[in-house]
């Protein structure tokens, strides 16, 4: 299809124009434009793009520095963010912070975390758990309940059969 535009094509052109030609061929006057004078293709690695808003070294460093600051230490970006805007200094972004903090590897809880040595097993507290018994779970219905077969009596009444002066 291709080949017969090609070939056919120019000599419409010239008798009828470019606009009537591209609408006989149903072909748009933009891409017959483009690929009579294509690009030249670049050769060479791009130069690099830096954001007219980025921030330089010192200032990176500045900001991390306030992050990790033991004033913030156990802060989220956003409420470091956030306190520092109500006191009218202006670093950066959350998303920046955010972004500052991932790149380092820091991005996951930043609050102080109870750590135990996992060579030890954990601590039961002294006791066996009873057979039968699971641990940190209710007792099914039923499954457990006290020698005497029940509720204990109300007071005042005896739970044994024997009645007083009937000896």
């Amino acid at each position: 299809m291709n080949r017969v535009l090609d070939e056919y094509f120019p000599a419409l052109e010239k008798s009828v124009g470019t606009v009537r030609a591209c609408e006989v061929f149903g072909r748009s006057r933009a891409t017959l434009h483009r690929h009579r004078r294509p690009r030249p293709p670049v050769h060479g690695p791009r130069r690099p793009f830096h954001h007219p808003a980025e921030l330089s070294q010192h200032e990176r460093e500045q900001v991390l520095a306030v992050l990790d600051s033991p004033r913030f230490a156990d802060k989220s970006p956003g409420q470091v963010w956030a306190v520092l805007l109500d006191e009218g200094v202006y670093l950066c972004s959350q998303a920046t912070m955010y972004r500052l903090l991932r790149e380092r590897g820091q991005n996951g809880e930043r609050r102080a975390q109870a750590v135990r040595p996992s060579d030890q097993p954990a601590r039961t507290g002294g006791r066996r758990p009873q057979p039968g018994v699971v641990v940190g779970h209710r007792a099914p219905r039923g499954a457990m309940q006290p020698s005497g077969g029940g509720r204990p009596p109300p007071p005042g009444r005896r739970s044994d059969s024997v009645k007083l002066g009937a000896a």
